[in-house]
């Protein structure tokens, strides 16, 4: 294994530094020493730790993490996080017994359809599905739309989350209109969780395209025998779905982080091999650059020599994604959602990480396309659909005057 960067762009929060150390301590990753020296995290904020621990979903994480460094918040705050610890755990134990009835139902019903992310990463990664913290589960389904699974939900008391998400007969395609989101999410009441279920044609927002889809289903191997759990997709393309989520959300998460910093640390050359020869399959050398970079610029973990030749090859400067993701790290994605970060998101971010022109223009522009709901709302003929465009601020604020006086509406512009 060959080292990849020096530490770049410091992150500048004491409290971010900290809960860094702790969850590479309990996670058994390779921290940063700055944070054992005694005495270096004087003038901590506490309780900004313990929002930072559940913002970046590590509550129970750093729990373990400060009693193996033997460091002590007050106690006050030492129960505030032991408390969301626990009822991060329950919410993973009640969903765990759904999973169980979800995948038998799928399974009675001949629905092909693989677990991902969630418990499905904690198993392969860390060995069983309640180390890794999750509040949802993932489904990624053989479906051509969410007509098939509708009526199984239903059967195990789930809802969709919106249900006028479901209103649309049809797809409305053009080149001012929005592609439907790529998963639909369902509630259960009384579940402090919901299911997303992804349709396999609805992943075109990523890399993949239809026939490596299909390849991901056929390369599917079972969590567990005799457990109940249905099968995943194999370790490397769980890896290379990791980098292309992570890529989507910025990796403005820590929870993603400590997942890619674990894979990465293992002593598995097969395993770094396969993800690297996918990786030039899906033209993904950008994506994994800058995913390794955010990662060593967290943890100094040893980059494997696949691995290593993919950034090798790849020329591109990627400085200026690698600020912006990492100032989303650092306060957890709460500002994603900002104007500006949706902006620079789609029009530097994402487009830094693509070769393809074509793909960059459509980056460029998918924030000014407007969503399926929005022209059910106001249908205009196709040759008359670049109105939409112009429309799109109204919608927008239209929306946010809603949310402003309380009135319901979940979609997010």
């Amino acid at each position: 294994m060959r080292t990849l960067f020096a530490r770049s762009s410091r992150l500048s929060s004491l409290e971010f530094d900290l809960l860094a150390y702790c969850c590479g301590l309990a996670r058994g990753i390779p921290t940063l020493m700055a944070m054992a020296v005694p005495g270096a995290y004087k003038g901590l904020d506490e309780e900004c730790f313990v929002a930072m621990a559940v913002q970046h979903k590590v509550a129970g994480t750093s729990y373990n993490g400060l009693e193996k460094a033997g460091i002590k918040l007050s106690p006050r705050n030492m129960r505030n996080l032991a408390r969301e610890a626990m009822v991060g755990h329950a919410t993973r134990s009640l969903l765990f017994r759904d999973w169980h009835e979800i995948v038998a139902a799928f399974k009675a019903e001949g629905i092909r359809a693989l677990t991902i992310k969630g418990p499905a990463s904690s198993v392969q990664l860390y060995g069983d599905p309640l180390t890794r913290e999750f509040y949802d589960l993932d489904i990624l389904a053989d479906i051509p739309d969410i007509q098939p699974v509708l009526p199984v939900m239903a059967r195990l008391g789930y809802a969709p989350s919106d249900p006028s998400a479901l209103l649309h007969t049809t797809t409305v395609t053009g080149p001012f209109i929005q592609k439907p989101s790529h998963h639909v999410s369902f509630q259960k009441a009384g579940r402090p969780f919901h299911i997303e279920i992804h349709g396999k044609t609805w992943q075109d927002d990523k890399e993949f395209y239809p026939a490596y889809i299909e390849e991901l289903f056929v390369r599917a191997v079972p969590l567990a025998e005799g457990k109940g759990w249905g099968d995943t997709l194999s370790p490397a393309d769980h890896i290379v779905f990791m980098v292309a989520h992570g890529t989507q959300h910025a990796w403005c998460l820590l929870h993603w982080l400590l997942d890619l910093a674990v894979a990465l640390d293992r002593t598995d050359e097969v395993l770094h091999r396969t993800l690297a020869e996918q990786i030039r399959v899906l033209n993904m050398g950008r994506q994994l650059k800058l995913a390794c970079m955010i990662v060593r610029s967290v943890y100094p973990v040893a980059i494997p020599e696949s691995i290593q030749d993919i950034i090798d090859g790849e020329n591109a400067s990627l400085e200026i994604p690698l600020r912006f993701a990492l100032a989303r790290l650092q306060k957890g994605g709460r500002d994603h959602a900002s104007m500006r970060n949706i902006l620079l998101h789609s029009a530097v971010f994402l487009p830094a990480l693509t070769k393809a022109p074509g793909r960059k223009v459509q980056l460029i522009f998918s924030p000014f396309l407007t969503p399926q709901r929005d022209v059910e709302a106001l249908p205009l003929p196709k040759h008359l659909y670049f109105l939409y465009l112009p429309l799109r601020l109204f919608f927008v604020l239209s929306r946010r005057l809603k949310k402003l006086f309380g009135r319901e509406d979940t979609h997010v512009a």
